[in-house]
């Protein structure tokens, strides 16, 4: 979905401090409906064409920044519930971000909603200069011969869209993940909004063996989206694309860098889990919350 689009035009502008995937769900869900609810605090509902039967929600910042009584979160769960099974829904998806993105950890519908998962969560603090600072001596070796053959880490330019997305789609066939995001998608993304979706290729004599997107969430926040290599690299550029993402994110000003989830709906995913923890990540939890109409 263009942010253009009449539909999406018609939504309220959704704070930062938000779901880390607050504009990714605004581009690749299909807007359904707006819940209004007292001094400006609005819900969006969205469907996806994967799972056109859940609503997932999205909530302007000052909603989450209220304490609201209890006969007014009731209020708010009818009404949800109400929209939702007007638009053929059978439940109603909260995904409560990792608490690096706010400091709200207290959800006005915690009551009504149901715990349906919590998935593992990743992040590194931005402190030192450089990644290779904190990383263990076996990945700082690796690193560090990627660095002898002179690979280089840059944006991707439009001509190369096309061939980052084969990299993923190799990726991801490879290790029997699914693709969730088209490449017209990517493409709506990066042209749609250049300084919140950024891409990253990993180039070996001018042979990309890597891509990465990465989400400028809020101004001290970046999330790594999408990280793939080719599964026919003779090293995986997975590091050289997190260590250039790394001293970018801190030279703009960030202070986390978020690497995603290591487990699917509160099932881990232990070999990726043990990667992110060998770079020094630290560990958090993003609840999903479902409500069943």
């Amino acid at each position: 979905m263009h942010p253009n689009s009449p539909h999406a035009t018609q939504l309220p502008v959704l704070g930062s401090t938000l779901y880390t995937s607050a504009v990714y769900q605004s581009l690749f869900c299909t807007p359904a409906a707006v819940v209004g609810f007292g001094a400006g605090n609005q819900v969006s509902l969205f469907t996806s064409k994967d799972t056109p039967d859940t609503a997932y929600t999205q909530w302007r910042a000052p909603f989450i920044q209220a304490i609201l009584p209890s006969a007014d979160t009731q209020t708010l769960a009818h009404a949800l519930s109400n929209e939702a099974k007007r638009l053929g829904c059978k439940a109603v998806e909260i995904k409560i971000p990792s608490p690096i993105y706010t400091e709200h950890s207290i959800w006005p519908l915690d009551s009504f909603f149901s715990d349906e998962a919590s998935d593992l969560n990743y992040h590194l603090n931005l402190s030192a200069a450089t990644l290779q600072e904190v990383l263990p001596t076996d990945q700082r070796r690796v690193l560090r011969k990627m660095q002898d053959l002179n690979w280089q880490v840059r944006y991707l330019q439009p001509e190369e869209y096309n061939a980052a997305y084969r990299v993923l789609a190799r990726n991801r066939t490879k290790k029997n993940y699914p693709i969730t995001v088209s490449l017209g998608q990517l493409i709506d993304a990066f042209t749609a909004m250049p300084d919140t979706y950024l891409g990253y290729g990993c180039f070996a004599n001018n042979a990309l063996l890597g891509m990465a997107v990465v989400l400028v969430v809020q101004p001290k926040v970046w999330y790594t989206f999408l990280l793939a290599g080719d599964p026919g690299a003779p090293y995986s550029p997975v590091m050289a694309l997190i260590d250039k993402i790394y001293r970018d994110a801190r030279l703009a000003g960030a202070s986390v860098l978020d690497l995603g989830t290591a487990s699917v709906q509160g099932v881990p995913i232990p070999g990726l889990a043990a990667f992110k923890i060998s770079l020094g990540a630290i560990e958090t939890y993003k609840r999903t919350l479902r409500l069943y109409l």
